[in-house]
């Protein structure tokens, strides 16, 4: 097939009558080495791992929470201050981080960049279906029949928990925690 008939060579020909750059080779590759659903994480891998060789750049992984955790941080330093105007939106260590992301929760206290504490944690299920399913273990059969149809469990228990709603429970933090 004559060079000018083949699609690369068509692709090729038109980038470059458009006018676009070419693109430079990446200083690194960067992906998601865990946790999350072991096929995903596989497929990403290897993927990364063949464009860093390709490539011959250095291949960074990333734990996929604390990525998710230090987003607030990365979207303050890149903003503008048209974005938020003069308030001012960096998180400060330490703080603490609620993160749901599909299969897992975690709450972390991070106090740098890459010291962080995990407080509480599901392993392989989201905080809202761990409940649900604490609930239907929890329950009394005769109080989750007698609630409304569709009610979500997690609610069902804190309507047991907190019968006269969660007004009634008082909680006094102590003084001192260790």
């Amino acid at each position: 097939m004559p060079e000018e008939n083949r699609p690369d060579a068509y692709a090729i020909d038109s980038l470059a009558k458009s006018g676009a750059k070419r693109l430079k080779r990446p200083d690194f590759v960067s992906v998601t080495r865990g946790p999350g659903m072991r096929s995903n994480l596989a497929v990403g891998l290897d993927t990364a791992k063949g464009l860093a060789l390709a490539w011959d750049v250095p291949l960074l992984a990333v734990h996929h929470m604390q990525a998710h955790a230090l987003t607030p941080r990365l979207v303050s330093a890149l903003a503008t201050k048209d974005d938020f105007g003069d308030a001012t939106v960096t998180p400060a260590f330490p703080f603490l981080t609620l993160l749901v992301s599909g299969g897992h929760t975690m709450l972390l206290s991070s106090t740098s960049l890459v010291e962080h504490k995990i407080l509480a944690e599901t392993n392989d299920i989201a905080l809202g279906d761990c409940l649900d399913k604490a609930a239907r273990a929890i329950l009394p059969l005769g109080f989750l029949e007698a609630l409304p149809a569709n009610t979500p469990f997690g609610c069902a228990l804190e309507l047991f928990a907190f019968p006269g709603g969660a007004s009634d429970y008082e909680y006094n933090a102590p003084s001192t925690r260790s």
